[in-house]
Parts: structure tokens; sequence; C-alpha cells
């Protein structure tokens, strides 16, 4: 594809070197907010089941991800779409875990840390040094999961600019 796409679903999610915040929601549907509003056409019928694992990747989901992420937020329900928008101008709400990337991989709501491979510290979207990760096409930040198991309401929140669009 173009890499334009977010998550096989939506298309024209991305801009080159530009910040968006995305908030997957998964309950009775799957819901994708872009800059704190949900798209038209970024609702799907959820599956019955998400598999999860023991561990998640920042920086990979099916492909690696080329740019700099800036806080990674898991929620064990399902946010509404006012708790998204709230989130996308007033910052992260009570989540179950949140990588702030304020110098390290700490999760600042507990202790499930995450363990860096290849990503390096840079800029956060207001120009703070060290307060987000670059990712250069084979980086990863290793967390383990937040949740519990496939069959319950989550959410996910992340603000990323990706500097390649085209992931082949």
């Amino acid at each position: 594809g173009d890499g334009t796409r977010f998550a096989g679903v939506v298309d024209d999610w991305f801009e080159l070197n530009t910040y968006v915040h995305t908030v997957w929601t998964h309950g009775a549907q799957d819901k994708f907010y872009q800059n704190g509003a949900i798209r038209n056409d970024a609702t799907v019928d959820a599956a019955p089941h998400v598999d999860l694992h023991p561990e998640y990747w920042i920086g990979r989901v099916d492909n690696f991800f080329s740019g700099v992420i800036d806080e990674v937020s898991y929620y064990t329900h399902e946010l509404s779409a006012d708790d998204v928008g709230a989130m996308y101008t007033s910052g992260v709400g009570p989540s179950t875990t949140t990588y702030l990337f304020n110098g390290n991989a700490d999760d600042s709501t507990g202790t499930n840390h995450g363990t860096v491979d290849g990503a390096t510290l840079t800029s956060d979207r207001f120009n703070t040094d060290n307060a987000a990760y670059s990712f250069d096409g084979d980086d990863t930040i290793t967390v383990m999961t937040p949740f519990t198991a496939g069959e319950e309401a989550f959410s996910i929140a992340i603000w990323l600019a990706p500097s390649v669009l085209d992931d082949g």
C-alpha cells in the first residue's frame, strides 16, 4: 500500500512528518478516531475475539514503523467519543498503562515498563527534548500486555508522526 491507510481500515490517515492522534476503541464495533474525532469511514464490526499476545511492540504491528511516537496509552475499556475528544485537547486520561516517554520507556501509571530495542529518544510534538522516541523501521519498545482477554473491550491511544508513508 501507500502507507496512508490505518489498520487496513481507513484511507488517508497519515501525512508525512505530521503528528496524528490515533485512538482505536474495541467494543461491539471497532472505531478509529483521528485527532479527537471519529471518521465517517472508521467504524467496522468488531471481531468477537482479538488475538492478544503476552507482549506488545510499540513501533510494530504487522510492519515496522518509521517516524516519531509520542505517548502511548492502553485502556481496559472502550473510550467514548467524549473521552477521545477530551484526550485530544487536554491530554491523557486515567489509563491502565501510559508511556509518556519522558526520558525513558517507563509506564507512568505503574510498573509495566518498556524495553527499548533500537528506538532513540527525540523531541516530542511540543518540541520537548527526550520526550518521544524515533523509530527507523526496525526498532521496537516491548511492553507486557495490559489486557487480560481478547473478548473484552479496550482502547489504545497514540500520538505518531510517520517519516515514511510507503511501507511496501
